[in-house]
């Protein structure tokens, strides 16, 4: 298993050469097919506030897209040109873009997508909620980068959150082409060992046999549950650990699930610190 097929979805052309160069970087790691893609927004009219919309407001607002797309675009092609593998760039228009379920078509046939962490002060509406969309619909792990800070690599220290669950056990699965070639990968779960808690610790075990089986260098590490909640417990051991990236599941399947991995979730897309690649 490798990832052969990745695509990146850049947002704002604030982020675009930092995002460009992540995924380039990951993209070398695998010899993948690089898709970069950025969506050009519709203009929100909000008819109770305003006169309604003239049709040179929408051209400009249109032009205006068109333009950030284009260097966009140039800074896409400018990063990846130097490389050996493959890259190809595509625009995706909204307008004319029929999802009810707000999933990019460019997502469905990667092996990994990569967007970076959402940050409202430089990006459209329409896009802060990209990240929870690819997560929850794309049904591809999707790799999140922070706003700030420089990564020059990432995988070769892991971080994997576990908790027992469909999501955390597809995420362990869908990171194993980078699980495999980390120098070192944790098993991280929190709560009181016993009885109530056997059904973690045991899973945790088998699971570290099993991606031992692939050559993977795993540890399992415990801590009992304490003030802090599950997304600062894991921020803090990413940093005490020197990980380069922490592997978790993203939000849940049922309504009490989702209670519990779903803040876990918004916690770390919130407050990362390194790069972040979760599975639904």
């Amino acid at each position: 298993m490798s990832y052969r097929t990745i695509t990146v979805s850049i947002k704002s052309l604030q982020n675009a050469e930092r995002l460009c160069k992540f995924a380039a970087m990951v993209a070398r790691k695998f010899n993948a097919h690089l898709i970069g893609v950025h969506t050009m927004g519709t203009m929100e009219v909000y008819t109770d506030l305003m006169a309604a919309t003239t049709v040179p407001q929408m051209t400009a607002f249109h032009n205006d897209q068109q333009d950030t797309s284009t260097q966009i675009k140039e800074i896409f092609e400018r990063v990846t040109n130097p490389e050996d593998f493959v890259a190809e760039w595509r625009e995706i228009d909204l307008l004319n873009e029929n999802s009810e379920s707000g999933v990019l078509p460019d997502w469905l046939g990667s092996d990994l997508i990569i967007i970076g962490q959402s940050n409202p002060k430089n990006e459209r509406p329409d896009q802060r909620s990209l990240v929870e969309r690819a997560v929850r619909g794309s049904g591809r792990p999707v790799l999140v980068m922070p706003y700030l800070g420089d990564f020059e690599d990432v995988g070769k220290s892991i971080l994997m959150g576990w908790s027992a669950t469909r999501e955390s056990t597809r995420a362990a699965h869908d990171a194993l082409p980078l699980i495999k070639d980390a120098k070192k990968t944790k098993i991280f779960w929190v709560g009181k060992q016993g009885m109530k808690n056997n059904r973690i610790e045991q899973s945790a075990t088998d699971l570290a046999v099993a991606l031992d089986r692939h050559g993977a260098k795993v540890e399992i590490l415990h801590t009992d549950p304490s003030r802090l909640s599950i997304g600062d417990e894991l921020l803090n051991e990413a940093t005490n650990s020197g990980s380069d990236l922490i592997v978790t599941g993203g939000y849940g399947h049922s309504r009490v699930y989702d209670f519990v991995l779903g803040a876990t979730t918004n916690h770390l897309l919130k407050y990362m610190t390194v790069p972040v690649l979760l599975s639904h």
